[in-house]
């Protein structure tokens, strides 16, 4: 994971402050909806994209194992 050297504190209600820099290179824009994961003893923050896992397409996918998968990166799959 690459740093950025930016260090910001929690306020009293628990919100952070996601840098304006950063917030520019990865294209997060005002009122766009924000997932929040705990990865082993990390957290980690993105975009809100309820889609496919491999590909992002959020048309015709499917549920497999708590996690989204379109048809055709299912065939894709069976196929390797």
């Amino acid at each position: 994971m690459k740093t950025s050297g930016i260090v910001r504190k929690i306020d009293n209600v628990g919100r952070l402050v996601i840098p304006k820099e950063i917030r520019s290179v990865m294209k997060i824009n005002y009122g766009d909806p924000m997932e929040i994961i705990q990865v082993n003893n990390e957290i980690a923050v993105r975009k809100y994209n309820r889609g496919c896992i491999f590909c992002g397409n959020n048309k015709d996918v499917m549920e497999f194992r708590n996690s989204l998968i379109c048809r055709e990166c299912e065939k894709a799959l069976k196929e390797e």
